[in-house]
């Protein structure tokens, strides 16, 4: 029996777990950079494998290591949710006006299946993977929230690694960018500056609604 094929039994061993835990999640979303019942819900399972964990408090970060030495690989999950209320008959739904409707959730839980897998095999490990439970992705903060608190040393990271469900991707397949992001949280403005006149001379005005109407749909294209 080859090593993958090995990992594939045991990843796929992990699925009434998993949904167990997704399960969990799903019923108790935070949004924000304040998670507090997601955090202890997270730590409690790190703790179970035998992980000792960091908690960044003030934002809602959990930072854990497995292995020992050699380069450090950061495996990172967002886990806040979106101020939506659920309206749904699962028996596993969220009630406080808030819910994983964007799937982090589900990266939580894959996080930590991952865990559970890397702890088991913690020995054959040639250098140090390290855990990040993030905050705060959906409101632009989290990922600079946790570099700044420091999750990307004490191991110094040299590479990592995030990923998002995609609902319409088939079952099974991953998709991937090289060199790049495939995703990323980024706002900007755009400050558009026009001139008043009257409606009879509109050739001595600069509509400012014009331009922005032809901004979005060239922004579009």
């Amino acid at each position: 029996m080859n090593e993958q094929h090995t990992f594939q039994q045991e990843a796929a061993a992990l699925q009434e777990q998993l949904v167990q835990w997704r399960r969990s999640l799903h019923q108790i979303p935070e949004t924000g950079i304040h998670l507090p019942r997601t955090m202890a819900f997270i730590r409690q399972q790190l703790e179970e494998m035998g992980i000792s964990c960091h908690v960044y408090e003030d934002i809602s970060c959990i930072e854990a290591t497995i292995g020992n030495g050699g380069k450090c690989f950061l495996l990172r999950s967002d886990v806040d949710a979106l101020p939506v209320t659920e309206e749904t008959d699962l028996p596993f739904r969220s009630s406080n006006g808030c819910m994983h409707g964007c799937g982090h959730d589900l990266h939580g839980t894959i996080l930590l299946g991952a865990a559970k897998l890397l702890k088991k095999h913690e020995q054959e490990l040639t250098g140090t993977v390290k855990l990040l439970f993030q905050s705060g992705e959906e409101i632009f903060q989290g990922a600079k929230a946790a570099i700044a608190a420091g999750v990307l040393e004490n191991p110094k990271v040299d590479a990592a690694l995030a990923i998002h469900v995609k609902s319409q991707q088939p079952v099974g397949t991953v998709e991937y960018t090289v060199g790049c992001a495939s995703a990323a949280m980024d706002s900007y403005l755009i400050q558009v500056k026009g001139k008043g006149g009257h409606s009879s001379a509109p050739q001595n005005t600069v509509d400012p609604l014009m331009i922005v109407n032809q901004l979005y749909t060239t922004l579009n294209l």
